[in-house]
Formats: structure tokens, C-alpha cells, sequence
């Protein structure tokens, strides 16, 4: 029997040129892949192979055949490591998330089992969450057959196959929306005989470039693949409800100039970057982003070391700017940058702090990923002279949760008794009480309460820390109970900033601010901006208007700072001096597509329709997949009555994001002006899907009440205070 397998194994080595082409044959050469999405289904059934019968149902993954796949594909990520072919590969992908996405994850275990456990739920929705988190068990049918499941396929989490083997990305809603199509001879590398992995080895080594376009689809470097998991959204058949957004790294991405698709944003990257740019440097396969929590458990100090520098590396800033002048009449009266402003502090007086957090390299939201289950969190602290702590807002350590009355960057939902949710059962979500994260290249301002101590030391340092733990405290102290101690997970400071103000007594004069310096450096221009997007987020249009004002008098070159005064007066309805910034702008830069937006949407608010029209085309010219400056030019055919003209934008947006609510709710209306009742009632459907659900039932006055700090954190404006000291 040994010497037949060798002669079978002689005759298959020696037409290996044969079978080695037939690994590549699968895929043809291409130069480039782009999406073309879908019409937006009405259901999740019709976003499934299948339908609601499908093998995959509710989950949106296929196959190229329509059928299961041997589950063996996606367990053996080590066969790419074997005989010396990818072994860095493979050593950095055994440390990263995508190894433990699956039921080796203890979080997403307990997760899981609850989901199963859960009423409402159907009995197949499982297979929702391992259309990304387990494949190897979605894609067998093996899910179904929990728990007596394989346990190779039940710990095999996101493997190489499992994003190589990808042909396509069928549209951008996520859900794992992709098809799978492994290449011919696949099987034999996962083969459990030693003697057909060698043949499938020497194939490689026979024509390696088969194998790479087998591998290495165009797909791969497209960012769409990377969000046909990392976006996501319950519906009916996984919560008994309706439609629920649940996590989108990719429309904020794609909305931005970091994508190079968005033609209105603050600031402008050198050249436009996808998700591999930054999660994969230099073709790492740890895919090192947030995730602290799994290597802590393990114990894997390097993969560990490589999240934290990467945390670290400037992705956001933090910027103690600003303190409000005690004598002003108006919030808006500031004395700032605190660095350079000689700032200081009466005894017994109060006065507001404000703190400005930038992102500067996360191309998606911040924070990424499920934003209900981290604990992203500002922090900040006083001490006075003395060594005493006199204020202290978002105090925690590892083994604590977080000062509640801190600022969260987070997702908080409640249930339909009204309680927020900590354990991540987003399938039990009923509505959002508080939601708050920062754009790409944009800013928040966060406000803190200073009370100085009427007994404080000669002076107070002030000190700022961006925080961050993956996951929150309470999640994890869920997941652990019942076992001796929960893990304890590092707290990361992404970014800090510090400045020392004197005090003075009561009474006192405050100290005159230092001559500004001739010319102002480069870096407070571009302070004075964020400070005025931050306060532009939170619709602080005087605050904005004057912190706009600063930047452009200390750099009277800075056309960010124009077209943002041109913007603010927009939205103030001051088209007076949003003319005169707006031609400061032009001036600078006629050529800009930011330029020509706000000139047109100075012109519609004039009455120029049609010159507006003519402006926003141009920028749509340089600018095809911005779907909001299309929805400005649907906005413009609509008063005009073109509703021709209207539903091709619209439809071009769609075929951007399927889910856009507004285009939907524009070809309602189109569709209904043109006398096609059919397409306009199916564009109603899909505006009542993609909408919010109905929760002013749960988050009424009561719930308000019992939950004052959730009702802080809703507010675009509000301030924090110092937490009681702890005993």
C-alpha cells in the first residue's frame, strides 16, 4: 500500500506544471476590483444566498457554488506556515484577533451562548454571528450542530482561507457579504495525509504564481472586503425587532478624504489610505489595532507591546487649550491656548476647562469596532502644589470601572424595561440613549468644571489622558463569573496633554497674556481649527464663528480656516459674511472642490439654483462617490422639479450605500412625482427599514432621571465635575 501511494504520488509530482496551473484557474488576472452594489434588499432574507431558507440564513455569506464548504478549508491556517512557505505569516496571525474571533474567545463564547439562549431570537440566527466570527462553522453547517460540533472547526476563528479564499464582496452592508470561492487543489493542503499536503507544497514550488493569483485576489487590497465584516446590522430575525446599525468601520471611511471619495472634510490626507494601510503596515499579519484584551489573557507580551504602540502612535491628540475668562459675558469669551497664555486661577472660583481631542490617524470612527463593549474614556486630573488632588474626573485602574460621571466615547443601549445594556446582547437593544464618537480628522471639545479650592497651593496641574480599555469592565466581569477572578485589562492612554495654571487669591488681578509671537506658530493655527471643529460638531456656532475668527487673524493664508467661517455663517444664515469668507477662500484656492461646495450652497441659499447646481456638478466631477454633496445637487433638482434628473443621482448614491436613508426618502418622493406608485412604495419600505426604532416609550423623563449621567452624555454641550474623592 506504501508503494502505491508513492507511484500515485510519483505520477502527480511529475504533472505538476499541469496541476499547478489549475490552482490559479479559478480566478482570472485582473488589474483592479470595484464594487457594484446591489439593489437595497427589504429584508435579511433577501440579503442571503438562499433566502430564509438558505444554508447561511440570516447571515448574508455564500459560496460561488451556493453549498457548504469542507470545514477543513478554514481550520488549517498552520498548513500556510508548513515546509517553510509563509511561517512569519502564520506566527503573526496565531497572535492576532482574527485567530481568536471564535468560540477559543471567551467574550464572544458567552456572548454567543446567550444569544442561542435568548427569546425572540430564531433558532438559526447563530449563524448571523459566524458568518465573520466562525466560518469555519458557518460554512460546514456545522454551526448547526452545536455543541457536538468538530472542535478543530469550533476554534479555528478567521483563518487564511477565510479572507484569501474571497472572490468578491457582493455589496457594503456587511454582514459578511461576501463569496467564497476557494481555489482547485485547496483540499489537498488541508488533507490530514502527509504525502498529499507534500504534493500540494511542491505544486506551489512547481508555479508560484498560480498560487499567488489564487491567493492574492484584487479583492484583498480593497477595503470593501475588510467591511463585508467590520459593518453590521441586526434585523427581525436576530432580535425579534427590527433594523439596528451594530457596528460600521466603513461608511464614515468612505464618507472622508482619507478614502479620497470625500470632498468635504476638515482636513486632507497626503495621498487616500484604505483599512490595509494602517492595519496592515508593511504586510503584518497581527492586525495589532485595539484589541489588548486577548493578548493580556494569553499572555502574548508581543502581540501586546505591538496593539499598545500602535494605540500610541499619534492616532488621536489631546489638547488642553482652553479656560474660560472669569469676567466674560458669554461661554465664548476664552483664554486660550493654555500653554501659552500665562493662564491662571482665582481661590473659590469656578470656571470651565475645555479640553479638545483630534483624530489624526483612524480613518473610520473613533472608536472602531463594537462601540458598546470598550471602556474610551477622558480623563482628567488636578493637583495642587500641596501634592493634593483638588479635581478628578474619569479616575479607574485596572481592577476598577470607570468614574461613571466621566466623557465616554461609546455606544450605550437599553433594553425594553429601560436598562442600559453592559453585556453586549445587542439583540435585546430597544434604542440609544447616548451615542458619541469623533469623525475622521475632526474634533470634540470636552468641557470639565474647574471649583478651585479657596485653601488650593500656588498652582494646579492640570493633566489629560485619552484612555482606552478593549473591554469594558462590567463586560468582562460578566463574562468571568462564577470563575476565581476576572482577568484584569490594561488601560492604554492613547494621548496626554498637561499645563500648570497659577492661583492667585480671591480678588486678586489675573496675570496679563504674553505678546503673541510674530509670525504664530504653524501649530496654534492649526490648534485655533481644531478648537473651532469641535465646537462646530457640537453646533457652537458663536464659539465656532470666534475660533475660526482667531485662526485666520493669526494666518491670514489658511484656507481651512475661510472655508470654515464660510460654512459657520452658512449655518448662522449670515450670507453676508459667508460671501466675504468664501471669496477669501477662493482667492486662495479657486480650483478646490471644497470651494466650489460651499459657493453652491451659498448660491442655493441666494436663490441661484441653477448656478449652484453648476457649481456642486463641478465638484461631483472631481468627486463622483461623495454621497452627500450628491444629495445636495438631488436636493436642488427636486425644487427645480427635475426628477429625472434627481432619481440618476439618487441612484448613483445607492449604488455608493445601499442603506442611505435620505436617498431612499428623495426616490419616494421622485418616484411619486413621475406617477410610478410601485417604485416609490418600495423606496417608503426601505426608508421605514433603515429608519430608527421607536424608543421614546423606554427613554422618557423616569428613564432620564435614574440615569443622569447617560442624560449628560446625550447632550452636544455639557460639562463634566470632579468625582467625590474616594475613601
Amino acid at each position: 500500500m506504501r508503494r502505491h501511494l508513492l507511484s500515485s504520488g510519483s505520477l502527480l509530482l511529475t504533472c505538476g506544471a499541469a496541476a499547478a496551473a489549475a490552482l490559479g484557474a479559478a480566478v482570472a488576472p485582473e488589474d483592479a476590483w470595484t464594487l457594484k452594489n446591489p439593489p437595497a434588499p427589504l429584508s435579511m432574507a433577501e440579503e442571503a444566498e438562499g433566502g430564509a431558507d438558505g444554508p447561511f440564513y440570516p447571515s448574508s455569506a455564500r459560496t460561488a457554488s451556493g453549498a457548504r464548504l469542507d470545514g477543513r478549508l478554514f481550520a488549517d491556517a498552520e498548513g500556510c506556515g508548513r515546509a517553510g512557505c509563509h511561517p512569519d505569516v502564520a506566527a503573526e496571525w496565531r497572535s492576532s484577533p482574527h485567530r481568536f474571533s471564535g468560540l477559543e474567545n471567551p467574550w464572544f463564547r458567552k456572548t454567543f451562548e446567550a444569544f442561542q439562549r435568548a427569546e425572540g431570537v430564531a433558532p438559526d440566527a447563530g449563524r448571523w454571528c459566524a458568518g465573520c466570527h466562525a466560518p469555519a462553522l458557518l460554512h460546514s453547517g456545522q454551526i448547526d450542530r452545536l455543541p457536538e460540533a468538530d472542535p478543530a472547526l469550533a476554534r479555528s476563528g478567521v483563518g487564511c482561507t477565510a479572507c484569501h479564499g474571497i472572490a468578491t464582496v457582493r455589496s457594503s452592508m456587511g454582514q459578511g457579504d461576501h463569496v467564497l470561492d476557494p481555489p482547485p487543489l485547496h483540499d489537498l493542503a488541508t488533507s490530514p495525509e502527509p504525502l498529499l499536503r507534500a504534493v500540494h507544497e511542491h505544486l506551489v514550488r512547481v508555479d508560484p504564481a498560480a498560487h499567488r493569483r489564487a491567493y492574492a485576489r484584487p479583492v484583498l487590497a480593497s477595503a470593501e472586503l475588510c467591511a463585508s465584516c467590520h459593518k453590521s446590522h441586526l434585523d427581525e430575525p436576530v432580535n425579534g425587532k427590527g433594523y439596528l446599525r451594530e457596528m460600521n468601520d466603513y461608511d464614515a471611511w468612505q464618507a472622508n478624504a482619507i478614502s479620497g471619495h470625500g470632498a468635504r472634510s476638515f482636513y486632507f490626507p497626503e495621498r487616500p489610505q484604505s483599512c490595509v494601510d494602517c492595519h496592515m503596515a508593511a504586510g503584518s499579519h497581527r492586525f495589532a489595532a485595539a484589541n489588548t484584551a486577548l493578548p493580556a489573557l494569553h499572555g502574548d507580551r508581543e502581540q501586546l507591546a505591538a496593539v499598545e504602540a500602535f494605540l500610541k502612535a499619534r492616532q488621536v491628540t489631546v489638547d488642553l487649550f482652553a479656560l474660560q475668562a472669569p469676567e466674560a459675558a458669554a461661554e465664548a469669551a476664552i483664554v486660550a491656548p493654555l500653554d501659552r497664555a500665562a493662564a491662571a486661577v482665582r481661590r473659590g472660583e469656578s470656571r470651565r476647562v475645555t479640553v479638545v481631542v483630534r483624530t489624526r490617524g483612524v480613518g473610520h470612527l473613533f472608536p472602531g469596532g463594537k462601540q458598546d463593549v470598550h471602556d474610551c474614556w477622558l480623563e482628567l486630573k488636578g493637583v495642587d502644589a500641596h501634592g493634593r488632588v483638588v479635581f478628578w474626573s474619569g479616575r479607574a485602574d485596572e481592577g476598577s470601572p470607570v468614574d461613571p460621571g466621566a466623557h465616554f466615547w461609546r455606544n450605550r443601549w437599553v433594553d425594553e424595561r429601560g436598562e442600559p445594556i453592559v453585556r453586549r446582547d445587542a439583540w435585546a437593544a430597544r434604542g440609544v440613549a447616548s451615542l458619541r464618537r469623533i469623525m475622521p480628522s475632526a474634533a470634540e471639545a470636552v468641557h470639565f468644571r474647574l471649583e478651585v479650592p479657596p485653601d488650593a497651593g500656588d498652582t494646579i496641574t492640570l493633566t489629560a489622558r485619552l484612555n482606552y480599555r478593549k473591554l469594558a469592565w462590567e463586560f468582562t466581569r460578566w463574562v468571568f463569573a462564577g470563575e476565581p477572578e476576572a482577568p484584569k485589562l490594561p488601560i492604554v492612554t492613547m494621548a496626554e496633554d498637561s499645563v500648570i495654571l497659577r492661583v492667585v487669591d480671591a480678588g486678586a488681578p489675573l496675570p496679563a497674556a504674553p505678546a503673541a509671537a510674530s509670525p504664530p506658530p504653524a501649530a496654534d493655527v492649526e490648534r485655533w481649527n481644531d478648537y473651532g471643529i469641535a465646537l462646530w460638531t457640537q453646533r457652537d456656532l458663536r464659539g465656532a464663528r470666534a475660533a475660526f475668527d482667531a485662526g485666520v487673524r493669526l494666518a491670514p493664508a489658511f484656507l481651512d480656516g475661510w472655508l470654515n467661517l464660510g460654512q459657520v455663517a452658512l449655518a448662522e444664515g449670515d450670507l453676508a459674511a459667508a460671501r466675504a469668507a468664501l471669496a477669501r477662500a477662493a482667492a486662495l484656492a479657486p480650483e478646490a472642490p471644497r470651494v466650489w461646495i460651499y459657493q453652491g450652497l451659498l448660491l442655493k441659499e441666494e436663490g441661484e439654483v441653477q448656478k449652484a447646481l453648476e457649481l456642486l456638478r463641478k465638484a461631483a466631477l472631481r468627486h463622483p462617490r461623495d454621497r452627500v454633496l450628491r444629495n445636495e445637487i438631488v436636493t436642488l433638482l427636486l425644487l427645480e422639479q427635475d426628477y429625472r434628473g434627481a432619481v440618476a443621482e439618487l441612484e448613483a448614491i445607492l449604488d455608493i450605500d445601499p442603506e442611505d436613508r435620505a436617498a431612499h426618502n428623495s426616490l419616494m418622493l421622485a418616484w411619486r412625482a413621475l406617477g410610478d406608485a410601485e417604485r416609490a412604495a418600495r423606496h417608503q419600505k426601505l426608508f421605514a427599514r433603515f429608519g430608527p426604532m421607536e424608543a421614546g416609550h423606554i427613554l422618557n423623563p423616569q428613564f432620564w432621571a435614574a440615569h443622569p449621567h447617560e442624560n449628560d452624555e446625550r447632550q452636544p454641550i455639557h460639562e463634566h465635575r470632579s468625582a467625590p474623592a474616594a475613601p
